[in-house]
């Protein structure tokens, strides 16, 4: 059977409309490429009158052919600047990045093939533009550190959650009788 239920109305507030140039100002337009293009190769740009209004838009491709990148001060810049337009705006937290089973040990057993035995590589946290491509599935930033597993069999990989243990267990010391010369033994 179809579900025939209408779509709730959307709430549409008495909010002043901005102008399209004030998406940089904002950090929205870097939100957006920074989620949508950048990873991808992309950027939208905006382009600018003299008097400084948008007058249109473009999608850029990068030169090198390679996802763009902003150094880690702009990054954080730009990044405060949208989340502060975001919260005026009463947006809602923003969304944790993937959780991972809990590591399942040397014996595990593959989901794919059934076999036991299993590769471990740790992988550090990624940031919010990582895209990592994997047996079909597209994993996107930012990712927590993370151990990756693999098949010894099929080789199919899958992550499991890193140890969340901050406070290891203390190490002991074992008293030992001192020696009183090079070879351990009385004069």
């Amino acid at each position: 059977m179809t579900d025939t239920t209408p779509a709730p109305a959307l709430v549409v507030e008495d909010q002043e409309l901005r102008p399209f140039h004030d998406l940089s100002s904002t950090g929205l337009l870097w939100l957006i490429n920074r989620q949508a293009f950048h990873p991808r190769g992309l950027a939208l740009s905006l382009q600018l009158s003299d008097e400084g209004t948008a007058t249109g838009w473009s999608l850029l491709k990068s030169p090198d052919g390679r996802p763009w990148e902003f150094d880690a001060a702009t990054n954080a810049a730009a990044g405060q600047r949208a989340e502060d337009t975001l919260a005026a705006a009463g947006a809602l937290p923003a969304p944790e990045g993937p959780h991972f089973p809990a590591y399942t040990g040397s014996s595990v057993r593959c989901v794919k093939c059934s076999t036991r035995g299993a590769s471990t590589t740790y992988r550090p946290a990624r940031s919010a533009r990582t895209l990592l491509r994997r047996d079909d599935t597209l994993l996107r930033g930012p990712l927590p550190e993370r151990l990756e597993r693999e098949c010894l069999t099929c080789s199919y990989i899958w992550d499991e959650a890193a140890s969340t243990q901050t406070d290891p267990a203390p190490l002991t010391v074992k008293p030992t009788a001192p020696a009183d010369d090079e070879n351990g033994t009385d004069s």
